[in-house]
């Protein structure tokens, strides 16, 4: 993790870390956590392919939040486990073979 320097200034958010990780169960996120008055939220981006930053251009194949959490560490780690959670129900033959033919697009 490292702290977060690459967002585009023109988001004005309050980013505190961002994240590659991956693959989980074939994809990899580009994560990062914000912090709110409510606390720190956790946000995923899913990839088919290893980003090369949280704000690339590609599009996310789907995106999870979570929080709010005590600490912008919890937020990852939150949004990290429901991604997993939830690309575990995702994980049929035709996706995988999806994710297969999308690596030669």
């Amino acid at each position: 993790m490292w702290r977060a320097e690459t967002m585009p200034a023109d988001l004005e958010l309050k980013v505190q870390t961002e994240t590659l990780v991956g693959p989980v169960r074939g994809y990899f996120l580009a994560c990062y956590s914000v912090e709110t008055a409510s606390g720190f939220h956790g946000y995923a981006k899913v990839h088919v392919q290893r980003p090369t930053g949280v704000w690339g251009t590609r599009p996310a194949l789907a995106k999870y939040t979570a929080g709010p959490c005590a600490s912008s560490d919890l937020a990852l780690q939150a949004v990290i486990a429901l991604a997993d959670a939830e690309l575990g129900k995702r994980d049929t033959r035709a996706n995988r073979l999806y994710r297969y033919v999308l690596k030669f697009l």
